[in-house]
């Protein structure tokens, strides 16, 4: 066999090498892809599970912050000194359900004083009978917002998937968007004042916290 038969020969051979070893690299690289993706079915699941899980905390939350330290009851029900009078008064001249703001006189020029204050009044036409609508109606929408949560965390990147801090911080920053909003959403000349906008901006934000630590425990990244 000549010199050039044995360079091709030996050629071959190393190209057949280097291409048996691209091979295995490539399965390799197939098979750890498919050991860290998670079937469809299990990553709907977990992300339920998560947003259920989380649910359940935000309302206990809201059981022990509300009812028994009566965090938010301090900032929406404050009294009145004489509720008796102003009660039966309202219940006299509001009749349908709806919101009415309570202006001062208004100036010989046509407007109003800069510093007298307006007041607001809300009425929904419900009592103390239908105050388990409220109640069921604030579970639905916890269970709903804690589900949506784990859904966005669900579809986010690997980086904050892989980490416990990192999906926690992922849910927390999703309420702080809500309590900025809600807060943006409150604070009005005729609504809550900048102080209670605030506390309960805090509260939601609270509550979105100690949730995000139950769904970050679920919902992670598939392999862990």
């Amino acid at each position: 066999m000549g010199s050039d038969e044995k360079g091709s020969a030996a050629a071959g051979a190393r190209a057949r090498a280097a291409a048996h070893r691209s091979f295995r690299k490539f399965a390799r690289f197939l098979s750890l892809s498919q050991a860290h993706e998670e079937p469809k079915e299990d990553h709907v699941r977990r992300t339920l599970i998560g947003g259920l899980l989380g649910g359940i905390v935000m309302i206990a939350w809201f059981v022990v912050a509300d009812a028994a330290l009566g965090l938010k009851r301090s900032v929406d029900m404050k009294t009145l000194p004489n509720e008796r009078i102003v009660y039966a008064f309202l219940a006299e001249n509001i009749v349908e359900p709806g919101r009415y703001v309570c202006n001062p006189e208004l100036l010989p020029e046509q407007r109003f004083p800069g510093d007298a204050p307006i007041f607001a009044v809300d009425f929904s036409g419900l009592d103390h009978d239908d105050a388990g609508q409220e109640m069921f109606l604030g579970l639905a929408v916890a269970l709903l917002a804690c589900i949506a949560g784990a859904w966005l965390l669900a579809n986010s990147s690997r980086r904050i998937l892989s980490r416990y801090g990192s999906r926690v911080l992922f849910l927390a920053m999703i309420g702080l968007v809500v309590a900025v909003l809600s807060m943006a959403a409150r604070f009005g000349i005729s609504a809550y004042s900048f102080g209670d906008a605030l506390a309960l901006a805090g509260h939601d934000f609270a509550a979105w916290v100690v949730a995000g630590l139950a769904v970050a425990r679920v919902v992670r990244a598939s392999g862990e």
